[in-house]
């Protein structure tokens, strides 16, 4: 069985986060409650009204989030869990992300991240695929803008590996 890596933009609703900035989102969202509330597992769970992330069982989703036109956090999506009802604050399900993968970083404009990635026209309100190829000039890009994880942590070509490699085992058993 083979796995595979898809590399996405999730844009996060505005609305959700009452226009915050950039950095009470990352500080207060994602550092404090995303990565903070981290389960036994290591996973973070990022709950969702409208599900906008498919995800296979044969692949994992390295995710850039876009917040006020900018890329400010990435992560490893491993898991989409959907509700069989929306639960008491209207959401429907909860995207699931390794904690030690996310990381919070000086935000990168459009048009720096235009030139790793060309292909990417805009950001749009909608969520975006693109080709992971250029990952490590993002990577390269990111390093020195940091703010919750120290340079040498942030792998996300080892966290990808090292996800693949546990898919692989367990569908081996």
């Amino acid at each position: 069985m083979g796995y595979s890596v898809r590399y996405q933009i999730l844009p996060l609703d505005k609305e959700m986060f009452d226009n915050q900035d950039i950095e009470t989102l990352q500080q207060e969202f994602i550092e404090d409650d995303l990565i903070e509330s981290a389960d036994e597992y290591g996973c973070s769970y990022l709950a969702f009204e409208i599900q906008e992330l498919p995800l296979h069982d044969d692949e994992v989703v390295y995710l850039l989030f876009q917040y006020d036109g900018k890329i400010v956090a990435s992560g490893l999506l491993i898991d989409v869990d959907a509700f069989d009802e929306p639960d008491e604050d209207g959401f429907t399900g909860v995207y699931v992300f390794i904690a030690s993968s996310i990381a919070t970083f000086e935000p990168v404009a459009l048009s720096e991240f235009q030139a790793v990635f060309p292909a990417v026209k805009s950001f749009a309100d909608e969520p975006q695929e693109f080709d992971g190829a250029n990952l490590d000039a993002f990577v390269k890009l990111v390093r020195p803008r940091l703010r919750n994880l120290e340079p040498e942590e942030f792998t996300p070509q080892e966290w990808i590996k090292e996800q693949l490699e546990a898919m692989a085992e367990e569908g081996e058993e």
